[in-house]
């Protein structure tokens, strides 16, 4: 109701009072003035009061999540892996406060772009972009493994590294297989076998000092000719440098030595590898038909003597080298054999001659 309506019916009402009393005096107008007045000023205090509590509803707990969602669900979602990755074609996606394109590539990654035509019409580089996470049964990475690297390159757990986590650094015949691939140790080494008892079977059979069990106590042996007869000794420490006692070897062990057999006629030795002698301890001279046909050094002529086949171009040109053993030139014999001191400069071949290690050199 307007306030002027309310003014015309209050004079009305004023009139109405008039007519029925003997004078109508201004006081009495002051007062029903007054009356209105603090009417309509309280009818104000409950307004204001009535929108004070609507604010403060529309700003309570309750309705923010409801007009958070309400304001949000306008914009369009982060740009992110979650809402990237999978896509095949372009969609609008928030940078900050940018909004950006996205698409998924084909090596897991998305690329963000300024607007839907680049994004569309991009044809670049997969691999540029950023990381998706990987179905774990697309990641190429073994033992233990995971695509989290850059560009979803592998990282690797423990002593594994390589492309796929599969080639193991560990040092020292070490081993990947400890937590999380940590490298581990290898176990240790079996003991060796204990030794054979100091008999006859174990003593006459070698010319070389052996370690045996004497009731329980490692000592050792060797047969070799005594006296006319062959016999092997016993020592009582390992390594044959005490004083011994000679016992006769049985006719029924094979005493042929360095490889040989008992199997020629009466039980006679049958020697190889260019050893002669009835026992076949003599050793073989130092020749082509020994020492041609072999790259590794073999023993001739006597215990400190080896020799082995040398190509031709292993020796080379040098001519103070094919004077000293009056070899021909370079290319006119394909091989030769060189004997040496010890085994050591033999395994150096053509090296060995040229150094000066070898006592002579011959054409095969």
């Amino acid at each position: 109701m307007r306030s002027s309506t309310i003014v015309v019916v209050a004079l009305v009402f004023v009139a109405i009072i008039s007519q029925h009393s003997s004078v109508a005096t201004p006081s009495s107008y002051k007062e029903l003035r007054r009356q209105y007045n603090d009417n309509n000023y309280g009818k104000n205090k409950q307004y204001e009061m009535f929108l004070r509590r609507v604010l403060q509803k529309l700003d309570s707990d309750d309705l923010r999540p409801t007009m958070r969602k309400a304001t949000n669900s306008a914009k369009p979602p982060v740009c992110s892996d979650a809402t990237c990755c999978g896509q095949t074609s372009c969609i609008p996606c928030r940078y900050g406060s940018a909004t950006q394109y996205c698409r998924g590539l084909v090596f897991y990654v998305f690329r963000l772009f300024d607007d839907a035509a680049s994004c569309s019409g991009y044809s670049g580089s997969p691999y540029d972009g950023y990381g998706c996470t990987v179905p774990a049964d697309k990641c190429p990475c073994v033992n233990g493994g995971t695509c989290d690297g850059p560009y979803n390159s592998c990282q690797c757990k423990g002593g594994w590294m390589g492309d796929t986590c599969s080639e193991c650094l560990c040092q020292n015949s070490g081993t990947c297989n400890g937590p999380d691939g940590a490298c581990q140790s290898p176990p240790p080494a079996p003991p060796p076998p204990p030794p054979s008892s100091c008999s006859a079977a174990t003593c006459c059979t070698t010319s070389s000092c052996t370690q045996c069990d004497d009731n329980g106590t490692t000592v050792s042996c060797f047969g070799t000719d005594y006296f006319g007869g062959y016999s092997y000794a016993i020592y009582s420490v390992p390594d044959c440098q005490s004083d011994n006692l000679f016992s006769p070897c049985p006719s029924d062990v094979c005493l042929c030595q360095n490889g040989g057999t008992c199997d020629g006629p009466g039980g006679t030795c049958q020697c190889k590898g260019g050893w002669t002698g009835e026992r076949c301890t003599i050793q073989p001279p130092c020749s082509a038909a020994l020492c041609c046909g072999t790259d590794i050094c073999v023993s001739c002529d006597n215990s400190n003597t080896y020799c082995r086949g040398i190509n031709d171009k292993d020796i080379g040109n040098d001519p103070s080298t094919r004077s000293r053993f009056g070899l021909a030139e370079g290319g006119v014999h394909g091989r030769y054999f060189g004997v040496f001191n010890c085994p050591y400069a033999c395994s150096f071949g053509g090296d060995g001659l040229r150094g000066g290690r070898s006592l002579n050199a011959s054409v095969c």
